[in-house]
């Protein structure tokens, strides 16, 4: 219908300067209408500073364009260096509301989001400053802060709400999640609610709080195969490392940073957190019997070996400086395994961050943060599993807003969504959601589990855009 508005609009300006409006006398005054709506590429092109390209339409969506849109590397300062930051939107109609979607991490692929198939709404996905193809030149780590992201986002809803009028909703998951709520915190009238899932707060470089979980909210039997798992793991680390000679050829990956030997043991480590972060099966723990090859695949299912691969931590290193430096982390669990460790010496996750640059953590950013949250952070929907180790350091809420934590045993660990929630959890988000927007969420629309970057977390590595092909 836009298409269809533009085009008869354009035929009748030009048959009224044809009657006239060319002539020498009065200039032309055309009377705009709003019937006569430009189509939204025209739109899109007009507003300044961004680069356009309609791509491959998704979902339930009519249109879809991939934008660039620069932005300065420092915000206090507009005339210094820019970069460009990627944008998928996804359009539908300009008169829906529109879901402001912001990753924490490189967008690999442009994706659907529950929110905007429950809502039939539009849809921007947002690239984090200083991954993916959102990368300063520079790189300079002093301006990779919460803050400025945030002042990212106020620049994207100020540019396109001069064409999507309707209720605004912000939502992101884990990194993206504190993304969003942390955008809340230094614009909080850019949008109309907020939904950030399985988003932590951590307060420090390695939260201690994510220590306790593994001790008090899992299953106990399961965790000690998790741990007997791990030791079995460390003492056949050198079949399992002559395996991952057989698996390197494979793909386009080099492991010098580590060296072979320590990323297996690296892995190992990470196992028990990944582990219980996405859901995974006691069950599914094979016997200590199996073969190494065996062992090795399982290893590999639930801890990827490309997490420790060069490509892997350069793509990784914006996310552990931010980590390491603001937003927090957490540490791995060594007690039980100490004696078996030989080439990790003191593992830490701060080696995964840039080593070039100072790693101190500034704890007033979360602490102000956390401060807001919790007295003036309103419209804002937490939704959290009972099962993920990342709620332990899950957002609390006081009492003085005007918002809804939801910590649910449904769904699958920090995958949860919101087509997971219980009939009753589902009525409580949606009529806030109702109150707050006016906007009802209807499952049946739902064609399929949305997509989003952590969902794919395990099976696409985050420094590419789609899964490795074998050579």
């Amino acid at each position: 219908m836009k298409k269809i508005t533009t085009y008869l609009f354009l035929l009748i300006t030009t048959f009224l300067f044809a009657c006239g409006g060319g002539s020498n006398t009065e200039p032309l005054v055309v009377i705009t209408d709003p019937f006569f709506e430009l189509d939204i590429l025209a739109e899109l092109e007009s507003l300044p500073n961004v680069r356009v390209s309609e791509i491959e339409t998704i979902g339930h969506f009519s249109r879809v364009f991939e934008l660039f849109i620069t932005q300065p590397v420092d915000h206090d300062n507009p005339t210094g260096e820019t970069f460009e930051q990627q944008v998928f939107l996804s359009h539908i109609d300009a008169s829906r509301p529109m879901i402001f979607e912001t990753d924490g991490y490189a967008v690999r692929r442009n994706s659907v989001t529950e929110l905007s198939e429950m809502l039939k709404a539009n849809q921007l996905y947002v690239e984090h400053r200083y991954f993916g193809d959102s990368a300063p030149e520079s790189m300079d780590w002093q301006y990779l802060r919460v803050k400025q992201a945030a002042e990212d986002n106020h620049k994207i809803v100020t540019l396109l709400k001069s064409i999507y009028q309707d209720k605004w909703i912000g939502s992101g998951t884990s990194k993206g999640g504190e993304t969003a709520f942390i955008h809340r915190r230094f614009f909080p009238d850019d949008v109309d609610a907020t939904v950030a899932y399985v988003a932590p707060l951590q307060f420090a470089a390695e939260d201690p709080r994510l220590y306790s979980f593994f001790d008090t909210d899992v299953d106990q039997v399961c965790q000690s195969k998790v741990k007997e798992m791990q030791r079995h793991m460390l003492s056949n680390r050198a079949e399992l490392s002559g395996l991952l000679d057989t698996y390197l050829p494979q793909y386009d990956l080099t492991y010098q940073r580590l060296g072979e030997e320590a990323v297996i043991e690296y892995a190992i480590l990470e196992y028990m957190f990944i582990f219980w972060q996405y859901g995974s099966s006691c069950d599914d723990i094979p016997a200590l019997s199996v073969s190494m090859a065996e062992l090795f695949n399982y290893l590999h299912q639930v801890s990827p070996i490309w997490f420790y691969s060069d490509q892997e931590l350069e793509g990784d290193s914006p996310s552990m400086y931010q980590f390491m430096v603001e937003t927090g982390y957490y540490g791995y669990i060594l007690d039980h395994l100490v004696d078996l460790l030989v080439y990790v010496d003191t593992p830490s996750l701060r080696i995964f961050a840039p080593q070039d640059t100072d790693l101190t953590y500034i704890p007033e950013t979360n602490i102000d943060i956390n401060q807001w949250l919790q007295n003036e952070g309103n419209e804002i929907i937490y939704i959290y599993q009972a099962f993920d180790p990342w709620t332990a350091a899950a957002v609390e809420l006081i009492g003085n807003t005007d918002a809804l934590k939801i910590v649910t045993q449904q769904g699958a660990g920090h995958s949860v969504r919101i087509a997971d929630l219980t009939v009753e959890e589902f009525t409580v988000v949606n009529n806030k959601l109702i109150e707050w927007t006016g906007y009802t969420l209807d499952k049946s629309n739902l064609t399929s589990k949305a997509l989003q970057a952590n969902y794919l977390k395990l099976t696409i590595p985050h420094h590419i855009k789609t899964k490795p092909v074998k050579k």
